[in-house]
């Protein structure tokens, strides 16, 4: 489905519920017209007539279809308070998707706050100034009751609206670039206090608080200025509205007593046209009153649409059969989201299911990268991965996690409960949610928590120590018996125990037939590899067995050819293609 233009296509689908939506609204506007008709003949027929039948007939008519009026706005109400949940229920399953992959492949206009765009769409939709919307289409018929009355009511009831209207026009110039840059500079105020919250155990202890503090209060200060600067603008304009409204409404009946005493209209007339401006400024008052919603709503929906329509709609794939766990990589070539400058180069190696992969190198030299490739979060650019005899990019992601275990150098977990972060947020497979702590030695720690499974763990495992969230992390990784599993830096937090542990659990999960990527500087653990893999600087330096990788570090498996020998179409930089995705 096309994401241009979310809103409209929403709406075109609703077309429907808009249409019940104005039928209300025309009767209701109709309906409207019932308290000036009521005054009208309470002045020219009532009281000339003095009969009391005809006023308490006139009164109850009047009271019932005035509660008609309030059930038929209720209930109009009520559609568009579903109209709204509906198009948050639709979009905001795409609204997280697309913040996620944006986030995820490091691009710079991830907008963390797409969900209170979202928001404070559904809540312009559900609000007041739809109605005035609907509302609005009503007001010639308003204007045509009062000319019939007599032309200057029509008159003045016309410039009336017109100067309200030019009023809500200059507000919106002369105040809209600072209530634009106010939200900008209020969102980037507001992320840069929940980012300066996550390390804020970093900040205190290195005494940065007030630096990070200052920081801050520069977009803080700027967010005020703006917000001040129209605001006072805003308030200038509303006010004056508000002065000019009531100017309007008593003006109305000295116009109309004026007609009165010249003859040209009658005394209910001059009463039933001060009702009817009412009814024509309504809609014109209340699109002013919910001007900077309506501002903050485009605004909204602005970033929205540009964040949906930037983001490519992910294509059901076919499910393909359970892989083995045989991995083949051939000529692979890659970097960082968003960086033109290849940090892997040439990397081929082929696994069979069982084996371990020690994969070395120094910092920077491509590890990190080589473990997010082939988790599928990074693309890869030129290349081939297999899981199998198929290709990686073949795999739907949710497909093929359930294949694969991961466990990140920070050991990442989830606030929720233990048995949540094990079970992948899931929380449907309890059986298999002890075996994977079982089979990472993490089950008698996690029972001598206070609330064992069900304890809530903090942002990012707070409450637990190093070693402690390095358990859970494995659990998580074996969630399912995955067919592949890739360690970054597992032995981190490890003691001399809790590594011994490690280099069983990864030899239990060998003989399961579970292929191991280990990336990982200690000469200890990685002995328990079979294979290796070097890097340095991107390029790969050596693949073989690992008893010949302990000899020399120069010799190379015949079955793959060197980085220096693979044919590549550049050597430092990416494709075009990929460099300006």
């Amino acid at each position: 489905m096309n994401q241009h233009g979310f809103l409209k296509i929403y709406l075109t689908r609703s077309k429907r519920i808009l249409a019940h939506i104005a039928c209300f609204t025309a009767v209701t506007n109709i309906l409207m017209l019932v308290p000036s008709i009521y005054m009208l003949q309470i002045y020219d027929r009532v009281l000339s007539s003095g009969n009391t039948f005809t006023l308490w007939m006139l009164t109850i008519l009047m009271i019932s279809l005035i509660f008609l009026i309030g059930g038929l706005e209720y209930i109009r109400q009520i559609v568009l308070l579903y109209l709204g949940s509906g198009l948050d229920k639709e979009t905001a399953p795409r609204v997280y998707s697309a913040v996620f992959q944006q986030k995820l492949t490091g691009s710079s206009q991830a907008q963390v706050n797409a969900l209170d765009d979202l928001s404070t769409l559904r809540q312009f939709i559900t609000g007041q100034a739809p109605a005035a919307f609907f509302d609005l289409p009503w007001f010639p018929i308003y204007l045509i009751v009062l000319y019939s009355f007599h032309p200057l009511l029509g008159h003045f009831a016309l410039c009336s609206a017109a100067i309200l209207v030019l009023f809500a026009y200059l507000n919106e110039k002369l105040a809209a670039n600072y209530m634009e840059k106010a939200m900008l500079v209020g969102m980037a105020a507001n992320y840069q206090f929940q980012t300066q919250l996550q390390h804020v155990e970093s900040a205190h202890a290195l005494g940065i608080r007030k630096n990070l503090q200052a920081r801050w209060l520069g977009f803080q200060e700027s967010f005020i200025e703006s917000f001040v600067g129209g605001s006072k603008r805003t308030t200038a304009f509303t006010h004056m509205s508000k002065s000019l409204r009531m100017i309007v409404q008593s003006g109305v009946l000295g116009l109309g007593a004026w007609l009165v005493i010249e003859g040209q209209i009658t005394a209910g007339m001059m009463i039933a046209a001060s009702i009817l401006l009412g009814r024509v400024l309504a809609p014109v008052d209340q699109l002013i009153m919910a001007w900077k919603q309506w501002i903050s709503a485009r605004h909204a929906y602005a970033r929205l649409n540009d964040l949906l329509s930037g983001t490519e709609l992910k294509k059901t794939k076919i499910a393909l059969p359970a892989p083995t766990g045989a991995l083949t990589v051939s000529g692979l070539v890659s970097a960082p989201p968003g960086v033109n400058v290849a940090t892997l180069r040439g990397i081929s190696f082929a696994l069979q299911p069982g084996d371990i992969l020690a994969v070395s190198g120094d910092s920077g030299s491509g590890k990190s990268t080589l473990a997010r490739v082939l988790l599928n979060i990074w693309p890869a650019a030129q290349g081939k991965i297999y899981l199998d005899k198929s290709e990686i990019k073949h795999w739907d992601q949710q497909e093929l996690s359930q294949y694969l275990g991961y466990v990140s150098q920070d050991s990442e977990l989830f606030s929720g409960s233990i048995r949540a972060n094990i079970s992948r947020m899931a929380d449907d497979n309890d059986e298999a949610v002890i075996k994977a702590a079982q089979e990472a030695r993490a089950h008698e720690l996690i029972m001598s928590l206070p609330q064992g499974y069900e304890t809530i763990l903090g942002e990012n495992g707070r409450g637990l120590s190093g070693g402690q969230k390095q358990k859970i992390a494995l659990a998580r990784a074996c969630y399912l018996q995955p067919k592949i599993i890739i360690l970054d830096e597992p032995d981190t937090s490890l003691d001399k125990q809790a590594l011994a542990e490690l280099k069983q659990i990864l030899q239990s999960w060998s003989k399961q037939q579970v292929t191991i990527i280990l990336i990982s500087h200690d000469t200890d653990l990685i002995s328990i590899a079979n294979k290796s893999l070097a890097l340095k600087q991107g390029m790969q330096t050596f693949f073989g067995d690992n008893p010949s990788f302990k000899k020399t570090t120069r010799s190379l498996s015949t079955s793959y050819p060197s980085a220096s020998n693979i044919s590549i179409s550049f050597k430092h930089t990416l494709p075009k293609e990929q460099a300006n995705g």
